[in-house]
């Protein structure tokens, strides 16, 4: 595999990881052992994590269609 090929690699288990925690946090309400406040912090740090992956996954998808896109010459 090349770097590309590795990164991609750990950007979709960081991705899958961030879907799965913020899932458990949207279904998971607060309690005793977790106050509110920290369950609403522990919700927005998963959703950011959810987006910035998302915007990671979207960025590498445009560098590798880069890469694979054939050089233009002027005319």
């Amino acid at each position: 595999m090349n770097t590309l090929q590795d990164l991609s690699a750990q950007l979709e288990a960081l991705h899958a990881s961030a879907l799965a925690l913020r899932s458990l946090m949207e279904d998971l309400e607060p309690s005793a052992a977790l106050s509110e406040q920290r369950w609403f912090v522990g919700l927005h740090l998963a959703r950011q994590l959810t987006e910035a992956s998302d915007e990671a996954r979207a960025q590498l998808v445009r560098w590798s269609n880069a890469d694979a896109a054939p050089l233009r010459t002027p005319h």
